[in-house]
């Protein structure tokens, strides 16, 4: 004899409901954690290349600005003397550390005018500066001093380093005359780099165009040339990319060209910043914190409406499969009646009509 099915129809619909809500959430849960990753990509993306931009166009101001006046300077020199503009030189000199030298050499390479008087007479003719600046506008990366390293010191005994602006000098007739040579103090571009990046909650690494950190706010400068980031500076372009670091960790990193105006020399740089990740990682560590809360209240809430669908819909069927078998035992039970669904009503129709046809059948019996 076979064993009769324990499960009723209400326990396997709640049953179904439930395991499938389970494996929704389940799926839910994945879903939206990919998407809340994603999420972060891009806001880390987002806010390493805004960042980086306010750094470049901080820096790039600050450099445009003095090649403007390095250009107002040259201008002048075409009617006047170089010693009547050196009140001038001294002037840009006297306004903080960020112009360490500015001076006028002649075509034979003797410079002729020079802030505070420093290397006037001398020889800078085998300089880069000077011989760029023969031929056009110059914009020289950063070196050490040559010339200037005994006359200006430092403060922690390395020699200086500059980075150079040059331009052609002419005169009313537009016959050329000579070079006027600017050397911005690069200490004072390092440090604002520094600043920048740290107000800006990023770190930063300039790079050459030979591709040496010339500049790093990173902690013992673990650059490493051979890492996604600097591959992409080596070739100039732009981008976003997450890599690993030297330190281990993994960061999402901007690279882009250091462009300034169309008016002022590229010094060819690029400029490389990341993002901390854990600035955001608030974002992924408070996903199952906040999505466990709206999966258990989705899975309260479809239990509820699964056992009131079950009493309303599921259940009546039980009453109707037991009112069915006491009719087909030849039992005297009123006949089930329901309306609630078109099956419940076919159903008891034929519960009816069966009660009927036994009890026919029992009185033909009988006689």
């Amino acid at each position: 004899m076979a064993t009769k099915p324990q499960v009723t129809l209400p326990g396997a619909i709640l049953a179904f409901v439930v395991l499938s809500a389970v494996a929704g959430a389940t799926f839910l849960f994945f879903v939206l954690r990919d998407a809340a990753e994603q999420l972060t990509d891009n806001a880390m993306a987002e806010a390493v290349e805004v960042r980086s931009a306010a750094l470049l166009t901080a820096l790039g101001r600050e450099l445009a600005d003095e090649w403007s006046r390095l250009e107002a300077l040259a201008g002048k020199l075409s009617d006047s003397s170089p010693d009547e503009l050196r009140p001038v030189m001294d002037q840009m000199i006297a306004e903080g550390q960020k112009i360490s030298w500015v001076g006028f050499a002649s075509l034979d390479g003797t410079v002729q005018a020079a802030a505070g008087g420093l290397l006037e007479g001398a020889d800078v003719s085998s300089r880069p500066w000077f011989r760029e600046g023969l031929n056009a506008d110059f914009a020289g990366d950063v070196h050490e001093a040559v010339l200037l390293a005994k006359l200006l010191g430092s403060e922690d005994g390395d020699p200086p380093r500059f980075l150079d602006y040059a331009l052609p000098v002419r005169d009313e007739t537009g016959r050329q005359v000579g070079v006027l040579g600017l050397h911005i103090n690069f200490d004072w571009a390092a440090n604002l780099v520094d600043e920048m990046a740290s107000a800006l909650q990023i770190d930063a690494v300039l790079v050459s165009q030979d591709g040496t950190a010339i500049v790093s706010t990173l902690e013992n400068n673990p650059a490493q040339p051979t890492s996604a980031p600097f591959r992409l500076a080596s070739l100039g372009t732009s981008g976003s990319v997450r890599a690993e670091w030297a330190d281990g960790g993994s960061y999402f990193s901007f690279v882009r060209p250091v462009e300034f105006d169309d008016r002022t020399p590229n010094f060819g740089w690029r400029l490389i910043a990341r993002v901390d990740n854990s600035e955001f990682a608030d974002i992924d560590n408070d996903l199952p914190s906040r999505l466990l809360p709206f999966v258990l209240g989705m899975l309260v809430v479809l239990t509820f409406a699964t056992l009131l669908f079950v009493r309303i819909f599921a259940r009546p069927f039980g009453l109707a499969a037991r009112n069915a078998v006491a009719v087909s035992r030849g039992e005297d039970v009123f006949p089930f009646e329901s309306n609630r669904t078109r099956e419940l009503s076919e159903l008891s129709e034929s519960v009816s009509r069966l009660q009927a046809t036994v009890r026919r059948q029992l009185s033909a019996d009988r006689r």
